[in-house]
């Protein structure tokens, strides 16, 4: 059994009689912290995928996002602009894009976005297990603000703060607005991203085939 995250690990691991219980995190080696200079970063980043049928985790967080969270934000900083991805987004949601809601659409790369935001907002309701649109921002240098869902099964050693995780909407717009105005909150939760990749380093941890090989081996022993 293999868990991503040591959330799921543990409970697995609780069950009486189960296998053997793997923690791989889910990390792709392949991503760079992007560049810290601020001089070329301004704007937010909702990074979502959305379903044919319209209504999905990442339409109800847009929703609370742009109901509940973004005036609040526009009225502290009225020049900025939320970016958000994904082809072909509900006519709903198409409906209100304009000067401060930016419909990108599909990007093949999502390095440029990282490259050129200030912060990543993961302001998930409801859904289950790691959310690796948070984990891909946090790879690539940039601090998140999210609620307990969107941060859910992301482990950060005690001290370090990558991201700023709460639930109320006027908390969540106060922490956005600090990530997109004050150079030195940013900057120290840049350093905590950092500071993140070198715990992630010092614990490597198991990889896909560790566990593939070990598997095999088993019964070959036997």
């Amino acid at each position: 059994v293999v868990a991503v995250s040591s959330i799921e690990a543990t409970v697995l691991r609780e069950v009486d009689g189960g296998a053997a219980v793997d923690l791989v995190a889910p990390r792709q080696p392949e991503l760079q912290l992007t560049p810290a200079a601020l001089q070329d970063r301004a704007a937010m980043a909702f990074v979502a995928s959305w379903t044919a049928r319209g209504f999905s985790p990442n339409s109800d967080a847009f929703w609370w996002l742009a109901r509940e969270v973004l005036p609040s934000v526009l009225s502290e900083v009225p020049w900025s602009r939320l970016r958000v991805t994904g082809a072909h987004p509900p006519d709903d949601i198409t409906a209100v894009a304009g000067p401060h809601i930016d419909l990108t659409g599909y990007l093949p790369s999502l390095t440029e976005l990282y490259a050129t935001v200030r912060v990543v907002l993961a302001p998930d309701r409801f859904g289950a297990g790691l959310k690796i649109k948070t984990l891909e921002a946090l790879q690539h240098g940039v601090p998140v603000v999210a609620t307990t869902i969107g941060a859910e099964g992301i482990d950060v050693p005690p001290g370090l703060t990558p991201m700023v995780v709460t639930d109320d909407p006027a908390e969540f717009a106060a922490a956005v607005v600090r990530l997109l105005t004050d150079n030195d909150e940013w900057r120290a939760r840049r350093a905590d991203v950092e500071a993140l990749h070198a715990s992630w380093d010092a614990v490597p941890g198991a990889t896909w085939p560790d566990v593939v090989d070990r598997t095999l081996d088993g019964p070959r022993r036997r």
